[in-house]
């Protein structure tokens, strides 16, 4: 009983922790993730139009964009609601 200590261990749970390409778990901070994902969005945005048509395309593709991230943001609140309705009939 008094070795038992050196037996325990910690795994971290699944949402913090994911496989990179060689196999190592690596750990996450939830919040970097999103911040992360937030900047790469913002890095695929292009920002210099060369002329018109150009400066079209880019505008429809940046709203894409835009529009992707408000899809997510309504579908959290959905799942949020969900979730909140769960817990209020319990």
């Amino acid at each position: 009983m008094g070795n038992s200590k050196s037996s325990i261990k910690t795994v971290p749970d699944k949402s913090e922790r994911r496989k990179s390409s060689v196999g190592r778990v690596v750990h996450l901070d939830k919040q970097s993730d999103i911040q992360n994902k937030r900047d790469i969005q913002e890095s695929l945005k292009i920002q210099e139009p060369v002329n018109d048509k150009t400066k079209e395309l880019i505008n429809i593709h940046n709203n894409l964009i835009t529009e992707n991230e408000d899809q997510e943001k309504i579908e959290e609140m959905m799942m949020n609601q969900i979730k909140n309705k769960n817990t209020d009939k319990l």
